[in-house]
């Protein structure tokens, strides 16, 4: 298990989950950031905090995630941990919505 990069946890507080997304832009890029958009919003207010980064931003922290092979990939951390679990299905609401739960 590799840990959370500091630049990562800077964006939780102690007692959030963070979910962040790492997004290519392709043609499905306004579909996954409109699914993000919509848990964000409905969690808003919460301690479920949701970011996203386009894909190859920041290529140190990917590859700190080693996450690089994924297409697409969504990781959920606590804010005061350093482990984090990798969404294993497409980005959508509906899978969002799982990964929380």
């Amino acid at each position: 298990m590799h840990g959370v990069p500091e630049q990562l946890k800077s964006l939780c507080d102690a007692g959030d989950l963070c979910i962040v997304a790492f997004l290519r832009f392709d043609e499905q890029h306004e579909a996954r950031v409109g699914a993000l958009k919509t848990m964000a919003k409905k969690y808003e207010g919460s301690s479920i905090k949701f970011f996203w980064l386009e894909r190859g931003s920041d290529i140190d922290c990917e590859n700190a995630l080693r996450i690089s092979y994924l297409k697409n990939p969504v990781i959920a951390f606590a804010g005061s941990e350093k482990n984090f679990v990798t969404m294993q299905t497409e980005l959508s609401a509906n899978a969002l919505q799982d990964f929380v739960y």
